[in-house]
């Protein structure tokens, strides 16, 4: 087979391009790249058709050719985002598309769907509630499930992907907040995102009681007046429920932060470009 025509890419020959990655001559790796860049945003999907070892051994130079394409997918989409009807659409439509990114093809986990996840999840826990409440979905996910915060590499951006977060059981505070947020409306209860300083909660409500869940710690119960009192006065909107663009808002901070920290300049512009995109909701 020819390598130099890539005007009709043809996906039964990518396990012979991928094995052609790595020849010794710079030549036909040009060649290559250029044969699977002809496959477009295509690439990826045909690449999740073939099996895992035949693509995680050439993870490094695939993604330098499919980044190009999952920035152009996360631009080109960003603003469904903000057209869904409902709230907790919107929550969920913005974290997916960040997940998508930033998912590439580091993980095996990377063509994975978060509403199907998240559905999964929703199952899972109706099989194993003995009470179907919101404090109940808590234990589940944080003691049975085992979610928790990440404690050891805080400041990995991938913490912040939600397929990352739902595969490896371990996030930020804001990221497992919103796990419980989006199953939790699965199942019919009312989760809020409590947007307190420096550390994201969720709050729910038991007898017209508020109760905070550090999903970080947890799940740990606290009660609301105890965090309003304790450490730096803070102000009502400060503490106030957060809403989706709240969110959505401190989800690309977090990240623009974290690339920064890994030096990785170009997704933290992109972070700052989409952050942007966003009406501060107190203008």
């Amino acid at each position: 087979m020819s390598v130099e025509n890539t005007q009709m890419p043809d996906p039964k020959q990518l396990p012979y391009l991928l094995n052609l990655l790595d020849d010794e001559s710079a030549e036909i790796r040009a060649q290559i790249v250029k044969h699977l860049t002809a496959f477009g945003s295509t690439l990826k999907d045909e690449l999740a058709k073939l099996p895992p070892e035949i693509v995680q051994t050439r993870t490094i130079a695939l993604e330098k050719i499919l980044l190009k394409y999952d920035r152009e997918t996360l631009l080109q989409g960003w603003s469904s985002w903000a057209e869904q009807t409902l709230d907790l659409e919107k929550l969920e439509t913005a974290l997916s598309l960040l997940a998508q990114f930033q998912s590439g093809l580091k993980f095996q986990y990377a063509t994975q769907n978060v509403s199907v996840l998240l559905n999964n999840l929703a199952t899972e826990y109706l099989a194993f509630a003995q009470e179907n409440n919101a404090l109940e979905l808590a234990k589940f996910l944080f003691e049975v499930k085992g979610y928790t915060g990440a404690k050891t590499d805080y400041y990995n951006p991938q913490c912040s992907n939600l397929l990352y977060v739902l595969n490896e059981k371990r996030g930020l505070p804001i990221s497992l907040s919103c796990v419980y947020i989006l199953v939790g409306a699965r199942l019919g209860f009312v989760i809020e995102g409590y947007n307190f300083p420096g550390h994201f909660m969720a709050k729910v409500f038991v007898k017209s009681k508020g109760l905070l869940i550090d999903c970080f710690n947890g799940g740990k119960i606290l009660q609301e007046k105890e965090i309003l009192h304790s450490g730096p006065v803070i102000n009502e909107h400060d503490s106030s429920s957060a809403k989706a663009v709240d969110i959505v808002r401190r989800v690309l901070n977090n990240l623009i932060n974290a690339y920064q920290a890994q030096g990785e300049n170009d997704h933290q512009q992109l972070m700052i470009e989409l952050y942007r995109t966003i009406q501060d909701p107190s203008t």
